[in-house]
């Protein structure tokens, strides 16, 4: 029997000839059905640091009363600024108290963060930001410069170069299109174009505010147009290409009186949460939603509101 099926004879083989076609025929068909549907995005969270060393996670987009899942309580040895997520969702909490970067990591099966790495950094950092290859660059405001750490990350990691011209005082860091680097320094926004390295200069003043920023946390973020939103005050100052020197900015958001903005970052809807503090205890201090489109010359009121004392860090990355 083993002989007859295997040399092709009788009809049992006939029918498995039948069922491979409509097997193939099937496969075809699914294939075509499913061609022109996009595939399905992974949900995407928003992530929270603030100074009573907590890790927050909240599921996008998010709903009237959102909740936090409490991914990580004293996550680190000092409390979380600026945030950054690579590619493979590893979020970076910049530890300024500690002079540390902590680098944590998903748990599929649990869905926490387990830290996987602590990168020493010569001069406390406020932000930190990781370009497409993986490298990872820590804003030190009391040290005038940007350490850059060459991928892989891990805990011996050492900067390899520190860029030092133009910079000033910076809290903020963010890539926009084209890996270009912009740097919230204390009164202005530098950038800076790849391939980096320790002589890299600015390539330009991008927008420069009459105020300045009366405490740390400059949060910058660049959407996909290069169009470049930075924190002063109680203003999110927003500026377009192309650039000019000394230009004003093209419009603002205005948050509620006596805000200090801390960070800010963008989903892939391009809807802006700002992380803002009033002083400890103050209702107002949490995260402000702004749904996309924001438009200049229009209010562009806050759709949701995270109701968190000591919000800073914020960043977006797949669900853990």
């Amino acid at each position: 029997m083993k002989q007859r099926f295997i040399s092709g004879r009788g009809p049992v083989v006939r029918t498995l000839r039948a069922v491979g076609m409509l097997a193939i025929c099937a496969t075809t068909l699914t294939a075509a059905t499913h061609a022109g549907r996009p595939a399905a995005k992974p949900s995407q969270w928003l992530y929270v640091s603030d100074s009573t060393h907590t890790l927050r996670a909240y599921k996008l987009p998010l709903s009237s009363a959102p909740r936090a899942v409490a991914v990580l309580t004293n996550p680190g040895n000092g409390p979380g600024y600026g945030l950054a997520v690579d590619r493979s969702g590893r979020v970076y909490v910049a530890e300024a108290n500690a002079d540390l970067i902590g680098v944590f990591a998903p748990n599929k099966k649990t869905g926490r963060m387990v830290k996987m790495a602590s990168i020493q950094t010569a001069k406390p950092a406020y932000d930190v930001a990781v370009d497409a290859a993986g490298n990872l660059y820590a804003a030190e405001p009391s040290g005038n410069a940007i350490e850059v750490f060459r991928a892989p990350i891990k805990s011996s990691s050492r900067a390899a170069f520190s860029i030092t011209g133009g910079i000033e005082n910076a809290y903020g860091l963010a890539f926009g299109p084209h890996g270009v680097l912009f740097v919230c320094n204390d009164r202005s926004v530098k950038q800076y174009h790849p391939p980096f390295r320790a002589g890299s200069r600015s390539a330009g003043t991008v927008a420069v505010s009459g105020q300045s920023q009366p405490d740390f946390g400059q949060g910058i973020v660049v959407d996909t147009k290069a169009d470049v939103f930075f924190g002063y005050g109680t203003l999110v100052h927003v500026t377009k290409p192309p650039y000019t020197k000394g230009a004003s900015s093209a419009y603002d958001i205005v948050l509620p009186p006596h805000a200090v903005v801390m960070y800010l970052t963008f989903d892939r809807r391009g809807n802006l949460y700002v992380a803002a503090q009033f002083g400890s205890g103050n209702a107002h201090n949490g995260v402000y939603l702004f749904n996309a489109p924001l438009k200049s010359g229009a209010p562009n009121a806050y759709a949701r509101f995270i109701p968190l004392d000591q919000a800073t860090g914020l960043t977006v990355a797949p669900k853990p």
